[in-house]
């Protein structure tokens, strides 16, 4: 049974037509997620609709967003759409694009973002508004299953309870007692402590647990050769006459391979890594929050 739930989510900036369109047609999906991004500040962006009951549409979708982003500041409007583009398909894992298949009449057009997502390997739903019922789907790089099932595992990590809730005090003491001491409001921090706390502090965990059983493997694998060198030097030296002591050193060497499979197959040094960096942003994030710095979403190239 996973421990992570897969849902539906749509990324828009809800443009007038097509992407209304698809909005509505995602969120009709049970459980279904809406994460708007805007190129810019909201009022200013409303005044490209253009109807009363455009605007209406707009926030009505807007409301049921689960998030909202605003791109930054872009002096000319054509660089702000370009720039939305862009970030869309950046950040989606498929791009849907209604477009007629004609060059765009403007820079950041639909057009120039599918010749971008093509570029990118961005995988691509075209769907033809020229052609009735004809869609186009161009595969690019694909999608791999395998960040689900990262995720999925790390859903599933287990940790001590007890050892969580003594340093999630800690942690909670340590920072309260900062926070008087500089004169925070305490309200502020106990509401930022509570939201990203208990993620740090698993996380943390998990990346010890992963890093003592790697330090512990290697350990273990340099302190095995070192014994199989130093038996087989003893033989040589000592009782060239009973070659059979090898087979200790045979033995020694087989269990060293044995502890660099286990290693690798159950991925201690990744977890270690990928989890301290979690925990990392984790931290961060604490005090980006309380400096009312926005926590952008971290998304390496496709290429990795």
């Amino acid at each position: 049974m996973r421990s992570t739930p897969v849902r539906l989510c749509v990324l828009s900036p809800l443009a007038e037509g097509a992407d209304r369109l698809v909005v509505r047609e995602v969120l009709k999906v049970p459980e279904s997620i809406l994460e708007v991004v805007l190129p810019l500040q909201k009022d200013d962006y409303m005044q490209d609709f253009g109807t009363s009951e455009s605007t209406e549409e707009f926030e009505q979708l807007l409301s049921q967003a689960g998030s909202v982003k605003i791109l930054p500041y872009k002096t000319e409007r054509t660089e702000a759409y370009e720039q939305l583009g862009r970030y869309v398909v950046d950040q989606c894992d498929v791009l849907i694009a209604l477009w007629d298949g004609k060059p765009a009449a403007g820079r950041g057009g639909t057009d120039e973002i599918v010749q971008y997502a093509r570029e990118t390997g961005c995988p691509l739903i075209w769907v033809h508004t020229k052609e009735l019922g004809q869609v186009t789907l161009e595969l690019g790089r694909g999608l791999s299953s395998r960040p689900f099932y990262d995720l999925d595992e790390y859903n599933s990590e287990r940790v001590n309870a007890a050892e969580f809730e003594r340093q999630l005090k800690r942690q909670r003491d340590f920072f309260t007692g900062e926070a008087k001491r500089t004169k925070l409001p305490s309200d502020r921090l106990r509401l930022t402590l509570e939201y990203t706390q208990p993620y740090y502090v698993r996380t943390d965990l998990l990346a010890l647990r992963y890093q003592h059983l790697f330090y512990r493997a290697e350990s273990l694998i340099y302190a095995l050769a070192l014994a199989a060198v130093v038996i087989a030097a003893f033989q040589i030296l000592f009782v060239p006459e009973r070659p059979m002591i090898l087979m200790s050193e045979v033995i020694l060497m087989l269990v060293v391979l044995t502890i660099v499979g286990i290693s690798r197959s159950r991925g201690w040094h990744n977890k270690w890594i990928d989890y301290r960096f979690l925990a990392e942003r984790f931290r961060s994030a604490l005090f980006m929050a309380l400096a009312n710095i926005d926590v952008a979403t971290l998304r390496p190239p496709r290429h990795l």
